[in-house]
């Protein structure tokens, strides 16, 4: 009994200093914080801090590890309630809306800045990073899991409609139209009544296929990876047919434009983050994205 006294005791202190430093977070950024502002927040002695933590970064790694345990102790709670038919609102999303509310928004509004300042420095310290990354796929679980039980949408992880389409072009560049590519093709378009495609040489199938693509995935997130997959490296490609002049939107005064597109070489494929470089020296920046 001594003994769960004791380490009682102890986890309250360490809770009692995390609290301190989270209260300093709130109008002072983490960089000037200083021990002794931390101990005097927590209403401790300065040397006694580091009797339960060895540095101020050690005190950080505890704060975010007991509010990701928190926020995901909490979104599992909500799940379970969901399970019992205990939701007041029966919708797991409300209630999820709610649960961030309650954490970013009004009496935690203050909360908000040192949230950021966890999310942008585990980009750079990889401590954080581990913790962070292990909260969120355990979140990322728990929502998963609980989407399926209760959600009233089928959400598609791909349409077999893109299968189809990828498999005929892998088909047809690996061993030219056949049969089984023109199936493919035609099980995409049958169902919407459409008549099949014409029969033609590799090439001309390769562009019936691209223009499947194009109209069948329109709007889904497809089209960049496409022509990046397609034309990043085929020198007979006319790059500058992609930079147009963008309409405004609907509604907005005739002939207004809402900018100039400006696809260069380089944006077929991302830049590598600086934090990455930071970490890796032996990397280096893709071409165009700078030294």
């Amino acid at each position: 009994m001594a003994q769960q006294n004791g380490d009682a005791r102890f986890d309250a202190r360490r809770k009692q200093i995390v609290d301190g430093l989270m209260k300093c977070m709130q109008t002072k950024p983490y960089q000037k914080i200083s021990i002794k502002e931390i101990a005097q927040a927590a209403g401790l002695s300065h040397g006694l801090l580091h009797y339960y933590f060895s540095s101020k970064d050690e005190i950080l790694y505890e704060l975010v590890r007991v509010t990701m345990r928190d926020y995901l102790s909490s979104v599992k709670t909500l799940s379970e309630r969901l399970d019992r038919g205990e939701s007041a609102s029966g919708n797991f999303f409300d209630n999820l809306t709610e649960l961030a509310h309650l954490y970013f928004c009004d009496e935690k509004r203050s909360y908000f800045p040192p949230y950021c300042f966890i999310w942008m420095m585990s980009n750079y310290d990889e401590t954080l990073r581990s913790i962070v990354r292990e909260a969120y796929q355990e979140y990322r679980r728990i929502l998963t899991d609980t989407i399926r039980r209760h959600s009233p949408t089928d959400f598609p992880i791909i349409r077999w409609a893109d299968v189809l389409l990828l498999y005929a072009e892998a088909l047809n560049e690996a061993e030219g139209p056949g049969d089984k590519v023109y199936a493919a093709l035609d099980a995409v378009r049958s169902r919407v009544k459409m008549p099949g495609v014409k029969r033609g040489s590799k090439e001309v199938v390769r562009q019936i296929i691209r223009n499947e693509r194009v109209y069948e995935l329109a709007g889904e997130g497809h089209l960049y990876f496409d022509f990046q997959r397609w034309y990043a490296h085929d020198p007979s490609f006319d790059i500058t047919t992609l930079n147009h002049q963008i309409l405004g939107y609907k509604g907005s005064p005739v002939g207004a434009k809402a900018g100039t597109r400006a696809f260069t070489a380089r944006n077929w494929y991302y830049a590598i983050p600086q934090a990455e470089i930071d970490i890796n020296p032996a990397l280096t920046q893709g071409d165009g994205w700078g030294n």
